[in-house]
């Protein structure tokens, strides 16, 4: 059976470091942000979905999947899919990943906003194609640094919500966990890795890099 991983976390909170630890696994590909598995936040989910599930199924490893943070809209579905699907929730603590998202999309020349509309913002920011990506704040306030809070917070709140409903489908990991051989090795079980034949010693997370 070709089992399917799907991760899933805010973004800066690790999600890169999860997918280079199990495309280090054998036969494994597991990318991260693929532009081929990627949908809008407020696409048409009943098509965005058929459309990742057929790229789902094209490639014949034994484990292929991605790590995104706009997989959340679809763990629900995946989840009730099929048992062949595994899917990985990994949480940074909240106020770690605000700052390191208002560092990281503020860093340049050409600072972005993905969680306010462009109308409300004129002239300080510029476009970038992972503005549509994410779900928009404006309603709420018109503060970057406020609105990625209250993305942050809804998208904690979302996925403990799914992990309460489907406790066996999905499995919690926290970012300071992938540097714990123990949690790591408890992860390839759950996916079904053979303990004989995997990869944990040669990988360390870098506290640098936490995309």
């Amino acid at each position: 059976m070709c089992v399917k991983v799907i991760g899933f976390g805010t973004g800066r909170c690790g999600t890169k470091s999860l997918s280079a630890f199990l495309s280090n696994q054998p036969n494994t590909r597991v990318t991260h942000e693929s532009r081929f598995l990627a949908h809008l936040w407020y696409d048409d989910r009943d098509i965005s979905f058929n459309h990742f599930w057929d790229v789902l199924h094209r490639v014949p490893m034994d484990f292929y999947g991605d790590v995104s943070f706009n997989h959340l809209p679809y763990v629900e579905r995946l989840a009730v899919r099929s048992a062949a699907i595994k899917l990985i929730y990994l949480e940074r603590e909240p106020d770690a990943t605000v700052n390191s998202f208002y560092e990281w999309t503020g860093k340049n020349e050409f600072p972005v906003n993905h969680w306010l509309n462009e109308m409300h913002t004129p002239g300080q920011y510029i476009q970038s194609n992972f503005d549509k990506l994410f779900p928009k704040y404006d309603k709420y306030t018109r503060d970057k640094k406020t609105a990625i809070a209250l993305y942050v917070k809804d998208y904690h709140n979302q996925a403990r919500r799914l992990i309460e409903k489907y406790p066996d489908r999905i499995f919690k990991l926290k970012l300071a966990q992938l540097n714990d051989d123990h949690k790591l090795n408890e992860l390839l079980d759950w996916l079904g890795y053979d303990s004989n034949n995997r990869n944990i010693d040669k990988f360390k997370l870098n506290t640098n890099e936490t995309a």
